[in-house]
């Protein structure tokens, strides 16, 4: 029994070291996803208030019917180059996330190598 807990505690120093540097890169890019969106919000409030401002200052029908006409060809623009831009920031999280596994993966799975490899040396030692 106390075999098996040296081996978790020494799983568990080969590990930290990765996970750590996962858990910082991650924080990393929500981070910069969380100021794109915050970017993409900020610019729908400036356009919906100049668009109210604008509304605010028809006085007939007809310049009601060419503003909302207007209003909604920006918005449909709008809602286009904020699909474009969520999607573009998704594609590069996606990217990003999967070097990361592979780079935890393979460290991980390096070092348990290393690990059994150096145990089994250890104990090829002791039996001669």
């Amino acid at each position: 029994m106390y075999e098996g807990y040296e081996q978790f505690l020494k799983m568990n120093k080969n590990l930290t070291g990765p996970m750590q540097d996962w858990y910082k890169l991650t924080t990393e890019l929500y981070q910069h996803t969380m100021q794109q969106n915050l970017e993409i919000w900020s610019e729908n409030v400036s356009r919906f208030s100049e668009q109210l401002k604008r509304l605010a200052n028809v006085h007939k029908p007809e310049e009601l019917l060419n503003e909302h006409r207007s209003i909604l060809s920006e918005d449909m623009n709008a809602a286009v180059e904020t699909m474009q831009k969520v999607m573009h920031t998704n594609m590069e999280t996606v990217e990003e996330m999967s070097k990361l596994c592979g780079t935890f993966c393979e460290s991980a799975t390096l070092q348990k190598y290393a690990d059994k490899y150096q145990g089994d040396r250890t104990q090829g030692e002791k039996r001669r």
